[in-house]
């Protein structure tokens, strides 16, 4: 597996975070989406080649840009439980 982290200048808020997942939900290559939304990065684990990850990102208009791409262990991560969107609608 590998692990990509992004930088996304303009990640401010659930919004954006909200955009990010449903741009990239059609992606069946990726195992998890890690946002640090305070200091504007994602990580996304993910099999196989960051291409088309990193034109779905760069597409939103947000400010994305890949910083670096490596090998990882990891294949469990927390579920992401009552994440609210924008409007403090539940998303799980």
């Amino acid at each position: 597996m590998k692990k990509t982290l992004f930088e996304i200048t303009k990640i401010d808020c659930p919004l954006e975070e909200h955009l990010i997942r449903m741009k990239l939900d059609g992606i069946s290559s990726i195992a998890n989406l890690d946002f640090d939304i305070p200091n504007r990065k994602l990580t996304v684990f993910h099999n196989g080649e960051i291409e088309k990850i990193e034109k779905s990102v760069i597409e939103l208009n947000l400010g994305g840009k890949k910083i670096s791409t490596e090998q990882t262990d990891q294949t469990e991560f927390e579920e992401q439980k009552d994440q609210k969107n924008y409007f403090g609608l539940s998303l799980s």
